[in-house]
């Protein structure tokens, strides 16, 4: 009986086995189309990154110059502005000075005649009192 039953488990034993190397293949195939769909997803994920990355620098970069163009404008201003404001205090400076020597010349012209004013002023009295002191002088002699 044993060998009946031995005759009977072969084909059941081979069977086993046929069906084993059957799914041990199905799931190596299984496995290959797993790591190739995990090889192309990662594929097209890295791809993904890489264009928002160029997308990324491009905006970056953009911003950057628009940001540079800005500045350059803001002073380019600014450098108008003190331009403009360095003519304008020269010229008031220069009024400033003009008013000045103006205002000298003046006082000068002023006191010049208030000197010639007081000498007029003094060589009149001397003569009063010279004339004053001849007729004095007179008197007393006559």
């Amino acid at each position: 009986m044993a060998d009946v039953s031995s005759a009977s488990t072969k084909p059941l034993i081979a069977q086993q086995e046929a069906d084993y190397k059957k799914q041990v293949l199905e799931n190596r195939k299984l496995k290959e189309g797993h790591m190739n769909e995990v090889a192309e997803t990662k594929n097209r994920n890295e791809t993904q990154v890489e264009l928002m990355r160029k997308d990324y620098n491009v905006k970056l970069s953009q911003e950057k110059n628009d940001l540079e163009l800005k500045l350059n404008e803001i002073r380019e201003r600014y450098a108008d502005r003190i331009l403009k404001e360095n003519e304008r205090f020269e010229s008031e400076l220069s009024d400033l000075k003009r008013a000045h020597t103006d205002q000298v010349a003046e006082l000068k012209t002023t006191q010049v005649k208030d000197i010639e004013r007081m000498q007029k002023s003094h060589r009149e009295y001397i003569d009063n009192a010279k004339n004053k002191f001849e007729s004095e002088k007179a008197k007393s002699r006559a």
